[in-house]
Parts: structure tokens; C-alpha cells; sequence
């Protein structure tokens, strides 16, 4: 066993050393980072311990330790005068160097540490005698690792890790390289991200990944007792992780620290700090909104130092100002920290960032000037730096790379036609926002909130006439106020202005369900309002282009026993078409934020189960669109696309994905000449930035241009390649630019 482990992290021989624990932490990290054992204890008896100014001295010779610098002001003075005065006899162009060289000093250490992690994982992945390395060292590019090919089949120390875990005889080649790979990035004492494609199984290879982490560790510090590890996931999966926890690593003591009662969870904190200091170890299951409550924060989650912490849809950290982000850094103490998403860059080079700031960092929330480097490389928009330093702390595999056998996704945009209400409405919004943009302030920040608001508007128009607010007038909506406020308490205590304003707010679809709520229907002529506007029958639901074409797809779908997935971003267009299907006599079950998490796993069962009787899933972009396996399906429509294309490949993934055995057509609905166009170019742009990190080219864009050439939507298979790098994109926000753009069509 020590022979395997040794060579699955390329650093045998290593670790007996008997200095106290603090130097020999910094003499860890300083190792790590390429140096010799003579020249990281050199320097750290020469700077006192102190490790980062041990670094500094290092990375940069000509620099001192700080009692060895000449401090008097008079003397550097007059060095500075004397520089000045060998200076002046230089040319501008020889002038112009130091600042050049300080740039690129400035990211010595980001490099440094980039570099071992670079080594570790050839060495980790090379196969036995580091035949495969220069293999391995091709696939680290674009900003990722991309090795997927396993050199190990024949190796002892194959066989002696499956005897040491049994879930990892049970991974294919691929996860097995990924379960290496972690492990290497481990040995240094940091974490990495595993973004492999959605539905390859990352979730096996962290589990298996912290199966084995314990013998690494004991093997190196000789450790008598195993911290726990921390696995922090969306409420909507937690079940899930049990169960997979359950089938990868069965002898693992899951603890789930999760219940809605403040009290309850009180309970399992003692329960688990009893456990704790039995010396028990154990796996514990929360979600980001335990994590969020500061009670928890304090009686759980800081009270104990975790040896890994595993954040599942990772890209939810992608902010650093968000609770998300700040809550793992600040309220975990943890030796390291791994990463899972399958949409690691989304909309700038910053969120990447930031993400890799979760790894880097260190121990306590103390952050280190690898990390100020890292900053310093966003904020010059330095694309390629940022691929050659992040490259090997992130290992990304596409499926057409490793699963040759699973089926190919079809991408096809369907551009729909508006129905006359639609297009009539459509019109008569534009002409009123030109006639009001005249009243706009003429600040930028009031004029990019009037434009977005349009927009905003004009997208819901184009997914349903009943989004918008079109049937009532100031007449009906005083004599609606009136009749409401004989109802409804909280509006007998308000202002008549301020109920009014709170009801033209609303969307002729809220307007209804209010009506419903209250049963008002009787009452509505006593108050001066034709009951039709109020109403909705069977003609209304289906006055929507996007709605008719669904019923198409459902229909075909129904007649071939096929299942589908049903995806957008409005809860209560989900209302609208849940309403169409129950008019079609089609069965479906519904998943969105209100779901509670108990019912959510037997949602996806009863869609699951074949003859079930359930042959559509009608989710949110949010809720449905990530974590959950929805293999039954081979068809997703998407009524409606998100700004953030990531968002809409995390739910067209629920079906294409390990497990899948048929061909998966993903459909994403657009209405003609519309502002659904522009979001569209908006999704191209930011997967052109993802392809820099070793994503695909986009298969929208491909369907897109395609239908733009033949005139019909035949679709895009995902099946490219790797193609020419693009040229670096500007640092700017997309939906800026295309509200911008729209404005100024518009005259705005």
C-alpha cells in the first residue's frame, strides 16, 4: 500500500521529518512550490519562520529578510539620488524595462505554485515510470487539464487502491484518473476543481477521493484520528449524495446535519461533537442554507476543523460579494477544498478567479499573496496568464472524450411565430416606451434601468400575452381597488393610491388568480368590471406562439412514449403551461423553489419509473436545472433562455448524461424578431469565453447559423473540435452591451 500511494502522488520518500509542526507546515508549503528541503529551511531561518517572507526571499534573491535591510532614511536616499543620477544617461527604451519587469514579477509566486501543482499532476498521471508524461503535459492547456486516458491497468498499485477502496474498482478509467488526480493536488496541501461535464460522474470521484484521503494522510503525518470532511450541496440533491454515499463508499458514517427545526438541529450538533470526540470519523451533509444561518455558523460549522471540504454546483461561489462565496471562506476551517461544477466559467474572467481563491486560500481565511497575484492578473484582463496559472488546478473531460457509447444531444433553436395578441401587443409596447423614454432622466443609470425594464417586459410578452398587462383600464383598476379593499385586510388598512399602484403592478395572469383567491367572480359587475377581463378560458391559455409549439413536441413525444423535460425561468408562465398541458389531458409533475425538499426525490422517482403514467417534468431554470438525473427523458425544451448560458446546459444535461441510452434533442424556443434574439448572442459570446477553459464551442451558435443558412431548425449535434483559440474577449458585461445595442435600434 505505501508503494502505491507513493507513486499515485509522485512523492515517495517525503514527510519524516521531525521539525516542530508550525515550521514544518511552512516548510510543506515551500517545498510544494519546487524548492529544496536545504533552501526552504535556509529560509526560514533566516526570516525567523516567517513563511511568506521565507516565499519572498526565494521567489525574488535580490530581496532581504526585514532586519537585514539598510534602514536609515538618509541612506536610502541616497541611493535613490544616486540611481537617479546613472538614470539620467539612459535612452526612454532602456527606461522603459524596470516597469515591464516589475509586471511580470508580480505573479513570481502565483507561477511558482502553478508550476508544482503543474508537476504534481504529471507525476500523479504519468503511469508507472512516467512513460505517459509528455502526454499528460500536452493535456494541461486552454486553462484546464483535460487527461481522460487511464496508464494504470497493469500497474500493482491498481489493485492495491481498489483493496483500499472498493468504490474504486467500480470507477471507469476516466473517474479513476480524476480520483488521481485530486489525490495529487492533496499531497500539496491544496484542493482543485472538478468540472468534467455535467452527468460524468463527479460526484463517484469525490467520494471515492475522500475514501482514500485518509490513508494519504496517515501514510505522510502519521495522524492517529482523521478529521471529518465537509460536503456542503443544494438542498434539492441531498438525498441524492445519501445515496450515492451509500452506493460508492457503503462503510462511510454519514452524518446529515440538516433539518428545518432550529432545535433539531442543536440536537445533532451535540450528537456530532459527541461522535467527534469519540474520535469517530465521518462524512457530514449540509446545504448552502444551513450554512447561511448564523446560529449554525457559530454552533457548528466553526466549531470544527474539517480535513476536506466538498462544495457541490460549485459555480454558486462564482461571486465574491455573495453570502455563498463569503460563508465556505469564512465559516469553514478546512485543510482543503474541492470543488464540483460542471460550469466553471460563466460570464468573466473574475468568477474563474474566484473560484480558484477557494483553493488557494488558506487555512483560517488568512489570505496570501499568491492570492493578491491572482487578483492582480483579473484586473489586467490577462486571458492567457490566467489559463497558464489556472490550468492545473482544474480537470475538465468533455463526453464525446470519454464516453464514445453515450448518446449524441441534438441542439435545435425553434423560432416561433407570435401570435397576432403577441405581435400586437409587442408593437404597442415599443411605441409606449418610445413615447415615455422622453421622460427619462438623462443619467446613464436611469436610462440602462428604463431600457431593462423594457426588456424585461417585452420578454414575457414573448413567452405569454397573460405576462403582461393589457385588459384592464384606470376605470377598471379603481373599481378593482374598491372591490378588493371589501376583501382583503391588509388593503383596508392601506391607501387607496397605494393598492391601486400595487394592482397595476400585476399581470393580467395575477390579476385573475386574485379574483380566483377571493372568489370575486360574482361581484365583479356590481363594481363597474366586465367579468371577461377578469377570466381565462381555454383560448387564452393557448394564445401563445411558444405554447402551441410545446403542445406539438408533448403531443409527438406522447405518440412515440417518449418522457420530456420542460425548463424556464418564470415561475408563473409554469403556472400557464401547466394549465395548457392539464387542457391536452397530458400527466406531468412540477418541480420549482416551492417544492419541499422531502417530496423533490420522489418527484424525479415517480418521472423516473417507466409506465409511471408521468411523461413530463415541468421545472424551474433554478430549481430542476441542476443536480437531478432525469435519464428518462430525451427530449428538453427550453421555453425560455437564461442570460448565462451555463444555466441552460446545467438543465439540458439532466437528461444527456451517464445513464442515457437514447439520443437527446434539446429545443430552444425563440420568438422571431424579437429581443429572444439578442439573449441568444448573448449565450454565444459567454460559451466563447467558456471554450478558452476547455469548454465547447457553442452548439447553439452552430444551430443557429445553420438555420440562418438552410432557412429551417435541423439542429447541431455537439461533435467539434477543438478548433483555433479565439481571441481574447473584452471585459465588459454582455447584457450591458445588448441592452445598449437595443436602445439604440430603438432610438432610445
Amino acid at each position: 500500500m505505501q508503494e502505491a500511494l507513493d507513486i499515485l502522488t509522485g512523492d515517495a520518500g517525503e514527510g519524516d521529518s521531525q521539525t516542530p509542526e508550525a515550521p514544518l507546515k511552512g516548510l510543506q508549503v515551500i517545498m510544494s512550490m519546487g524548492f529544496s528541503k536545504e533552501q526552504a529551511t535556509t529560509a526560514l531561518q533566516r526570516t525567523g519562520g516567517d513563511e511568506e517572507a521565507a516565499i519572498t526571499l526565494l521567489v525574488e534573491p535580490d530581496s532581504q529578510p526585514q532586519e537585514q535591510r539598510p534602514a536609515p532614511r538618509a541612506q536610502r536616499a541616497t541611493q535613490t539620488l544616486q540611481s537617479r543620477e546613472r538614470s539620467r544617461s539612459r535612452s526612454p527604451r532602456l527606461e522603459a524595462r524596470p516597469a515591464a519587469d516589475r509586471r511580470v514579477q508580480s505573479t513570481k509566486r502565483l507561477t511558482a505554485f502553478s508550476d508544482s501543482a503543474k508537476q504534481a499532476v504529471i507525476e500523479a498521471l504519468g503511469g508507472p515510470g512516467g512513460k505517459r508524461k509528455t502526454q499528460v503535459s500536452k493535456s494541461i492547456k486552454r486553462g484546464r487539464v483535460s487527461q481522460w486516458q487511464h496508464h494504470w491497468q497493469k500497474d500493482p498499485s491498481e489493485e492495491q487502491l481498489e483493496t483500499a477502496s472498493p468504490g474504486y474498482a467500480k470507477l471507469k478509467g476516466y473517474q479513476r484518473v480524476g480520483v488521481r488526480y485530486l489525490l495529487a493536488l492533496a499531497k500539496l496541501g491544496c484542493g482543485g476543481i472538478l468540472a468534467d461535464e455535467m452527468g460524468l460522474g463527479k460526484t463517484a470521484q469525490a467520494l471515492v477521493f475522500l475514501d482514500l484521503l485518509p490513508t494519504i494522510l496517515s501514510d505522510k503525518q502519521g495522524r492517529a484520528r482523521q478529521r471529518p470532511s465537509l460536503v456542503v450541496v443544494p438542498a434539492t440533491v441531498l438525498e441524492n449524495w445519501e445515496r450515492e454515499c451509500a452506493l460508492w463508499c457503503p462503510h462511510f458514517r454519514v452524518f446529515r446535519y440538516h433539518a428545518s427545526n432550529r432545535d433539531d438541529r442543536a440536537a445533532l450538533a451535540e450528537e456530532f461533537e459527541d461522535q467527534w470526540q469519540q474520535g469517530e470519523s465521518a462524512v457530514v451533509l449540509t446545504t448552502a442554507a444551513i450554512l447561511r444561518n448564523k446560529e449554525d455558523q457559530q454552533h457548528f460549522f466553526r466549531k470544527f476543523r474539517f480535513e476536506c471540504v466538498l462544495c457541490d454546483e460549485a459555480h454558486a461561489m462564482k461571486n465574491a460579494q455573495t453570502n455563498a462565496f463569503r460563508n465556505v471562506t469564512r465559516h469553514i476551517q478546512a485543510k482543503r477544498r474541492i470543488l464540483l461544477t460542471g460550469t466553471p466559467v460563466h460570464n468573466n474572467l473574475g468568477e474563474l478567479a474566484n473560484l480558484l481563491k477557494l483553493l488557494l486560500q488558506r487555512e483560517g481565511g488568512v489570505s496570501s499573496p499568491i492570492i493578491k497575484e491572482l487578483e492582480q492578473v483579473v484586473e489586467r484582463q490577462s486571458l492567457r496568464t490566467l489559463q497558464a496559472r489556472a490550468a492545473p488546478f482544474m480537470l475538465r473531460r468533455l463526453k464525446r472524450n470519454v464516453m464514445s457509447d453515450l448518446p449524441p444531444k441534438t441542439c435545435q433553436p425553434l423560432r416561433c411565430q407570435m401570435t397576432a395578441s403577441q405581435e400586437s401587443l409587442y408593437s404597442e409596447e415599443l411605441k409606449k416606451a418610445k413615447q415615455e423614454s422622453k421622460n427619462v432622466r438623462r443619467t446613464k443609470a436611469a436610462k440602462n434601468k428604463f431600457v431593462k425594464h423594457l426588456f424585461a417586459r417585452l420578454r414575457r410578452l414573448c413567452n405569454h400575452p397573460l405576462l403582461m398587462q393589457a385588459r384592464l383600464s384606470e376605470a377598471d383598476f379603481a373599481n378593482l381597488t374598491k372591490l378588493m379593499r371589501t376583501v382583503r385586510e391588509d388593503f383596508a388598512r392601506a391607501s387607496f393610491e397605494k393598492c391601486r399602484e400595487f394592482l397595476k403592478e400585476m399581470s393580467d395572469y395575477e390579476l385573475v388568480q386574485q379574483v380566483r383567491e377571493y372568489n370575486l367572480q360574482g361581484k365583479l359587475a356590481d363594481f363597474g368590471i366586465e367579468p371577461r377581463k377578469l377570466s381565462i378560458n381555454r383560448d387564452d391559455i393557448m394564445s401563445s406562439g411558444k405554447i402551441q409549439e410545446l403542445c406539438k413536441i408533448l403531443e409527438s413525444q406522447r405518440e412515440a412514449s417518449r418522457k420530456t423535460l420542460v425548463f424556464s425561468q418564470f415561475t408563473m408562465f409554469l403556472d400557464i403551461i401547466g394549465s395548457a398541458l392539464e387542457a391536452r389531458d397530458i400527466r406531468f409533475v412540477r418541480v420549482d423553489g416551492t417544492t419541499k425538499i422531502s417530496e423533490r426525490q420522489a418527484t424525479v422517482d415517480s418521472f423516473q419509473k417507466e409506465g409511471s403514467g408521468v411523461d413530463v417534468i415541468i421545472s424551474s431554470l433554478k430549481a430542476g436545472g441542476q443536480g437531478l438525473n432525469l435519464t428518462a427523458a430525451d427530449r428538453v425544451v427550453l421555453m425560455d433562455l437564461s442570460w448565462n448560458p451555463q444555466d441552460n446546459r446545467q438543465a439540458e444535461d439532466r437528461a444527456h448524461r451517464l445513464g442515457q441510452t437514447r439520443p437527446v434533442t434539446v429545443t430552444y424556443m425563440t420568438c422571431k424578431g424579437t429581443v429572444e434574439e439578442k439573449v441568444v448572442k448573448c449565450n454565444i459570446s459567454k460559451m466563447q469565453l467558456d471554450y478558452e477553459f476547455g469548454g465547447q464551442r457553442s452548439a447553439l451558435e452552430e444551430a443557429e447559423a445553420r438555420l440562418d443558412e438552410e432557412g429551417q431548425g435541423s439542429g447541431s449535434s455537439e461533435s467539434e473540435g477543438e478548433g483555433e483559440e479565439l481571441e481574447e474577449p473584452k471585459g465588459k458585461s454582455f447584457e450591458d452591451e445588448v441592452c445598449n445595442e437595443f436602445a439604440q435600434e430603438l432610438g432610445l
